[in-house]
Formats: C-alpha cells, structure tokens, sequence
C-alpha cells in the first residue's frame, strides 16, 4: 500500500511538472517563405513554427494555442500535441480549414506579421514579431531556446546552432543633386550615396525633342 501511495505522489509531481514546463515551451523558428526547405506530411511546402521544450520531461501542449492576432488567441488549439524533452514539434502555418493535428486555420505574411502563443487561462507564454523574410529563410532564435533571434538557414526539427546567419544590409536611397523634370539647358547632375555604400554605375536617359537617348556609366557626368 505505502509502495502504491509513493508512486502515485511521484506520478502526480511529474505531471504538475509537466504541467509548469509547458509554459516554458517556445516558439523558436519561424518560417514565412517556405520555398523549398521541408515539406509537410503530404508532400506541401507549407510555412512553418517549431516550439521548442527546454524541459527535461516531455510536455503536452493540451489547451495550448497559437495565432496572429492578440485579439483572438484561440485560432490554433495545439491538444494532443506532445514535445519530448530537450526537442521540437512543427506546426505547419497553412490555412488548414479541417482540424488535423499540427496543421493552423491561419497564415502568416512574408512581409513580416506577429506569432503568439498562449496557455490554457489565455495568458501569452511567447510571442515574436516575424520581419519580412526572403525565400528559404527563417526567422529563429540563434540557440535552441535562447534570447536572441536573427535571419538564418532553416533547421526544422533540429538544433538552432547549425543554423548559418543570413545578413540582409538595408541602404539608404541616393540622392540626387537636381530634382527630376524638364530642364531647356544642360546642368551636372551628381548622385550620392549613403555613408559606406558606394554607386558602381548609373545610366542616365535624355530625352531632348530629337527625342536622342544617350547611356552613361560609372565615372562623371557626361554633359549631351
């Protein structure tokens, strides 16, 4: 009897352990341009959400929910879903309209939109906001479970640290000296750039009233 008494206390620890590690588990990689990188159950390049466990006991996500908007929480229940300890479950983002496991009614844009997921009592465990992302790429955290995030390679289902980052350099425009219109007399028109970036070649098309085209490139300003 004692034996049957311990062993139920034990079973019951482990679940409320079980229970409190879920709200532990993590979005940790998020892609929104699935091209070519895995394919779902039935052969579909759907975009995806991996939820990491960084618990050492298996957690069920029963009552757990993923969506795209604050406003309503409950868009994908997660029931039935079971992340094994220290791993990974994928979620696929695909408008799904039937209820089949792992599949979401919803989709997120490639141009970036925000991904919540949320417990039981309808509290937010994780979230992150998903910039625009070019074919292939993920928006992951660095390691399994850690703090910060970045453009990477893809790993689905397999540890964040194999990831390559992605750098995507943001230039500014360049700006032109003289405002674009008709002009009856011919100026110098110079162009710069933004601080380290640098123009490797311009082409510049007049179009007087012999209606003539003349193509320049890299170097000064050939007046007509």
């Amino acid at each position: 009897l004692l034996s049957g008494i311990v062993l139920l206390c034990i079973l019951t620890a482990f679940l409320c352990y079980s229970q409190e590690a879920a709200n532990h588990v993590v979005i940790n990689e998020v892609c929104t341009n699935n091209f070519s990188v895995v394919c779902d159950e039935n052969g579909n390049y759907s975009d995806y959400v991996e939820l990491y466990n960084p618990a050492v006991v298996p957690v069920s996500l029963t009552g757990y929910s993923l969506s795209d908007s604050r406003d309503d929480l409950v868009k994908c229940t997660l029931d039935s879903m079971i992340i094994p300890p220290k791993g990974r479950i994928l979620v696929w983002l695909d408008g799904s309209q039937g209820t089949a496991a792992g599949h979401a009614s919803f989709k997120l844009s490639s141009k970036g939109e925000s991904l919540y997921l949320s417990n039981r009592s309808g509290i937010i465990t994780d979230s992150v906001d998903v910039p625009e992302l070019s074919y292939n790429t993920v928006y992951a955290r660095t390691e399994d479970g850690g703090s910060q995030w970045g453009r990477q390679t893809s790993t689905a289902d397999e540890n964040n640290g194999k990831a390559v980052l992605v750098y995507s350099a943001e230039l500014a425009e360049p700006v032109f000296s003289v405002e674009s219109g008709f002009y009856e007399n011919a100026f110098e028109l110079k162009l710069s750039a933004g601080k380290g970036s640098f123009i490797t070649h311009w082409i510049a098309v007049i179009r007087p009233r012999n209606h003539r085209y003349m193509k320049g490139q890299s170097g000064s300003v050939m007046p007509v």
